[in-house]
């Protein structure tokens, strides 16, 4: 009958490989006294003195008072990058392409390089699953040095997710920036995610990311 029917392989159970099993540091630990094995290092948007501020394949936080300079931060590393050949990749909650894209032009920023290596995104909706997939997807393809999520406040506001509740937090660094920073290009890591973020008032008694400590964290 039917049911003796085999499965189709895309049927078939997969099995499943948990997250949870012991991790076997001796390789860790010799590599990295051999120097075999390197300890991350910042390597996208240098600043004086040639340090970088960013991790490639890591979620990195940029958080500062409104009107202390985080865009523009962001965008001066977008111009290092495409400067360097390079591609990057700017979701943008808060501006518009015209705004952006004249900040770019201000900076200095080959005009050529941002009509075709900058990757410009500006959602107004609540993402769907396909749209997410779709965005790692062009991260997948495009293998940018440096991607931007301009803000996190906004970003959390489009899905949906309470930034004072640490589940929800939680939830959006995992389903948005943490899986760009995931996206690897090979043998290469994947690009530095940086999410830009607002602090509380200084007279608050600190300067730290508004939201949920699970935010801060983050």
């Amino acid at each position: 009958g039917a049911e003796d029917a085999p499965q189709d392989a895309e049927d078939a159970p997969q099995s499943r490989v948990s997250t949870w099993g012991r991790v076997d540091l001796r390789e860790t630990v010799r590599g990295l006294l051999a120097g075999t094995l390197a300890r991350p290092a910042p390597t996208v948007g240098a600043i004086a003195g040639g340090t970088a501020l960013f991790y490639r394949g890591k979620v990195n936080g940029l958080a500062g008072e409104s009107g202390a300079g985080k865009t523009w931060t962001a965008l001066h590393a977008a111009r290092q990058t495409l400067d360097a050949g390079g591609t990057a990749l700017y979701v943008d909650h808060e501006d518009d392409h015209i705004g952006i894209v004249g900040r770019l032009l201000d900076l200095g920023t080959d005009p050529d390089a941002v009509a075709e290596s900058f990757a410009y995104f500006n959602p107004h909706e609540r993402p769907t699953a396909e749209d997410l997939r779709e965005l790692a997807a062009i991260v997948a393809e495009l293998q940018p040095a440096l991607v931007v999520i301009d803000s996190t406040g906004e970003g959390l506001a489009l899905h949906g997710a309470n930034p004072n509740a640490d589940e929800e937090v939680a939830a959006w660094f995992l389903s948005v920036p943490a899986r760009l920073a995931a996206v690897s290009y090979g043998d290469q890591p994947g690009p530095a995610v940086v999410v830009l973020d607002h602090v509380t008032k200084a007279d608050d008694g600190g300067l730290w990311p508004i939201g949920s400590q699970r935010k801060r964290a983050a």
